[in-house]
Formats: C-alpha cells, structure tokens, sequence
C-alpha cells in the first residue's frame, strides 16, 4: 500500500547552487545528507515536502582541460557503477528529476502487481539499515521503472523504520540554526512533458500499477484539454489515485489530492528552425520525455513569490503580459473573488475560478436566498527553469474553496506569453 509521496530525486552537477535555490528562495531546510564514496545526497525539507538533491562528490568534480571530455558524462559512469540500478535510468541526463519515490505498506503486494504487468523491476527487494546501529530498525525497498524514459519509482516501507529520513543519512547542524517559516505545505502535482500521442499508454500504465484513475481538468476536457497557439500547442490530461483502490496506495488527508498532468505536443516539430513550442523545446534540452515542472501548494502565493525573489536573485518568474490583467472579463472574475488587479499583476500572479454545472447551480440558489456564494478559484505562478536548459521548473499554486483543476484560461495565458517570448528569440 503506496502511503504518500516519500521525495522527489533530482540529479544535478552542481549540488550547491540548487541547494541555494530551494533555500533561499523557497524557505526550504536541508535536514539530513549521506556522504558516498563517488557521490553525495542532501535531503531538503519543507513541511510534508522532501528533495533528495544527489550529486558529484567533491573529489569527482575535476575538470578537465580537454574540451572534447564531457566531465559530467565522464563522472556519471562513476556514479552509476556506485548504483548501477538506478542511475542506469538516467542514461546521459544532466539536471533532472529522476525518482518520484512512494511510500508503501505493503510492498511485496506492489511488486506482485508490478511483475504482473511485466514492470521493469530496475533493484529487487532489499533491505536497508543504518551502518552502525540496529536500534532504528530498518526499511524495505524496491525500485521499478516506469513508462517515462528516464523516470524511475522508488517503493519504501518504512512501517519497521524509527530513525532519520532513510537509513544511512545524517542530520545536518544547519538545519537546527534556522527558524524559517515554510512558504509551501505539500506537493500538489507533479506534470510530465511527453511525446506526442503517447499519454494514452501514461494513463493505462498508472491505471494498472496505481490504479490511478484519469479526471477531467474542466467541462472543455472531453480527451484532454487543448492549449494551442496558432499551429502550436499541447494537450493536457490529468490522473488521480483513486483513494479506494487496493493496489496499495493509500495517501493521507494532507496529500490525497496529489495529481499526475501529462502534457504531450499537438504537432510534429522536433528539430526544425520554426517557433517551436514549450513541450518541444523541453524533449529536446531534456532528451526526451519526463518530469517538466512540479507544483507546489502553498497557503498565500503573494507572500510566496515576494519572499521568493526578495530571498534569492535565483527565482525568477515568468512575466504575465499586461493585457492579460487588462482584459475585461478577467478583471471582473478577480474583483468577484475579491483580489487585488494589482497584487496579482505586480507579482505575475494567475486567478482562474472554477465555474462547472454544480457550482451555477449553487450560485443560482445563492442569489435566490440573497446569501453571498464563495467561490472556487485557484491562483497559480510559474518560475523560470531551474537549469541553464530550460527544463523543470516549478509551479506556485494556492488553492481558495474547493478548486480541483489546473487553470486552463491560465495555462492558455501563460502559453501564450511564453510562446511570444519564444517567438522573438527565433525572430532575432
């Protein structure tokens, strides 16, 4: 049984500027490391949030005078001889979220489903305890692959395990200095950017494995929700674990509305001198599918981003075009959910209420009765990439009322602003 969302795993070559970046920025702590031989893993924290940063050790981090010697391709067959399981996924993939890793309570009943399915079972079950002490108990754990290239699973049973994160990582004595007050709570959805007509096969995979079950984002999604730009755009699909399932996923009440988004291209550009859309561009830094961005849920996304860029010259933010807060339908639907134009422009911020057939209705009454209706709506940011390719990034999103979906006058808004952006840089 999969409890909750364990981490995230992100491979990077430079362990100290991502580090910062979550820090500074975001508020986040990094609690515990593990020190290895041909590589080291820094645990950061915030709330019911965790990032396992992995990266070179220190002493692998030689660079060479040799321009043809690609160091990070060099040390990375370093690493993967350490872990040849789970780095082999990586392939040559430099800065990437490799490993969504669930906890699980019961995971012989996973795996059985697993092989069941013929899941590629990248590192078998095993046992992991601390090197010098047996009073912390130990974990279970296995790895299997998942249908993203380059996208592995981690399964943990931690029910036998009292001591740190997982066996074999220290405390860090920073993380007892500071006294910071968490800009997020939890992961809200993690999206994979695919390739085009492949998030059919996604869906079914997590259905059988999961059983994950596909919901629609809005009365507009009848197979997927369509984002286009002229000849350019994307499709986006939403899955959800079903809480009633008995694969052995079970979240908890803070985590049950974690969601997959697989966003996949609508046309055929790969490699061509044309505009190019934000899916293409990510297949092709990324060399090929995964894990695109990650939201993260937080309590008061204003608060959020001004920390964020006041903290750290790090996070930068997509800008939103004027015409999107000038629009007149939009200003109304903001002042309706009682927010300020100005906020939400200065800090690039998206509003997008939640309109669907239940909700009129409940509106209808309302007014009838005279009785003012709160409504649902979400507020969402988006930062630039986290890497010099342009890759994942992360999504801001405050959830107000009962607001499920993603955005899609949002989503549709952002496209747009990227894709002028994007557009220029062909142009010049």
């Amino acid at each position: 049984m999969i409890n909750n969302l364990h981490h995230f795993e992100i491979l990077t070559s430079s362990s100290q500027k991502l580090l910062n970046y979550f820090i500074n920025g975001f508020k986040f702590r990094l609690v515990y490391s593990k020190k290895c031989e041909k590589y080291n893993q820094y645990l950061l924290n915030s709330n019911y949030m965790n990032f396992l940063v992995t990266s070179l050790s220190d002493d692998k981090r030689t660079l060479s005078t040799n321009p043809n010697l690609n160091c990070f391709e060099t040390s990375l067959k370093s690493i993967q001889s350490a872990d040849k399981e789970l780095f082999s996924i990586i392939e040559k993939r430099e800065n990437t979220v490799f490993n969504a890793a669930f906890r699980v309570a019961d995971l012989d009943r996973v795996l059985f489903n697993c092989n069941r399915h013929n899941v590629p079972i990248i590192k078998k079950k095993h046992i992991l305890k601390d090197e010098f002490s047996t009073k912390n108990g130990y974990v279970e754990s296995a790895i299997i692959g998942s249908c993203i290239s380059g996208v592995a699973h981690t399964l943990l049973d931690t029910n036998n395990y009292k001591g740190n994160f997982l066996p074999g990582f220290e405390p860090e004595e920073i993380a007892n200095k500071t006294d910071n007050k968490s800009l997020a709570t939890h992961f809200d959805h993690l999206t994979y950017a695919t390739n085009k007509n492949t998030s059919h096969h996604i869906i079914d995979w997590y259905a059988k494995i999961f059983n994950m079950k596909r919901f629609k984002i809005n009365r507009e999604d009848l197979d997927g929700l369509m984002v286009q730009t002229g000849e350019s755009g994307m499709n986006l699909k939403a899955i959800q674990y079903w809480l009633c399932a008995e694969t052995g996923v079970e979240l908890n009440s803070t985590e049950n509305d974690f969601k997959f988004v697989i966003s996949e291209p609508i046309d055929d550009e790969i490699s061509t001198n044309k505009s190019k859309n934000q899916i293409s561009i990510f297949l092709d830094e990324h060399d090929g599918p995964g894990i695109q961005h990650i939201g993260l849920n937080t309590p008061n996304i204003i608060e959020s981003v001004r920390t964020s860029k006041t903290n750290s010259d790090q996070v930068k933010y997509y800008a939103t075009p004027n015409s999107y807060y000038n629009n007149k339908d939009k200003l109304k639907e903001i002042e309706e959910c009682g927010m300020n134009v100005d906020l939400l422009s200065e800090n690039h911020i998206l509003l997008d209420a939640e309109i669907d057939e239940k909700t009129e209705e409940k509106i209808t009454q309302k007014k009838l009765m005279n009785k003012k209706f709160d409504k649902n709506y979400l507020l969402q940011v988006f930062t630039q990439p986290l890497f010099e390719k342009k890759t994942l990034f992360l999504e801001l999103i405050q959830r107000v009322g009962h607001a499920q979906g993603f955005g899609a006058a949002n989503i549709k808004a952002l496209w747009d602003a990227v894709q002028i952006e994007l557009n220029k840089k062909v142009a010049s």
